[in-house]
């Protein structure tokens, strides 16, 4: 048995709040730190991202933190949005994703952020986190590459 790899362990945590976002089949690693590390009601919001709803896994896994935590879960599924923030869905097209950021982290200076998915996908967020004020450090991610 070996790992754990990545950024994406409690171990990093220095913050009460948790704010993931996973995209694809990289909400597993997130769905299994969130049933893993401490956090009250409210204190957690997982963001997923999925092309069309029928594709997200883990739901019922998602839906048992949501019920039994107080996670806040956030369903951003749809095509990619093409220009600006393209981490996000084209139907939020008007708002720029460092108000986004700050709308699901609310006080950006008491927040962990962990991020997995594909590349591409985690240097446009990685850009908005930035922007809305998430220090460097307190970004944790983990690649699904090939």
């Amino acid at each position: 048995m070996e790992g754990p790899y990545g950024h994406i362990t409690g171990r990093v945590r220095t913050r009460r709040r948790l704010l993931m976002f996973g995209a694809g089949a990289g909400v597993a690693p997130l769905l299994s730190l969130l049933e893993a590390e401490p956090y009250g009601p409210g204190d957690a919001t997982l963001v997923t991202r999925d092309h069309v709803d029928e594709d997200a896994l883990g739901a019922a896994a998602v839906d048992a933190l949501v019920r039994q935590r107080g996670l806040r879960h956030i369903r951003m599924n749809g095509p990619r949005r093409t220009g600006g923030s393209s981490w996000m869905p084209r139907g939020v097209t008007d708002w720029p994703g460092a108000e986004v950021v700050r709308s699901l982290a609310g006080d950006v200076t008491d927040v962990d952020v962990y991020v997995c998915g594909p590349i591409p996908w985690m240097a446009a967020l990685r850009q908005d986190l930035r922007s809305a004020g998430v220090p460097a450090d307190r970004i944790h991610s983990e690649a699904f590459a090939v």
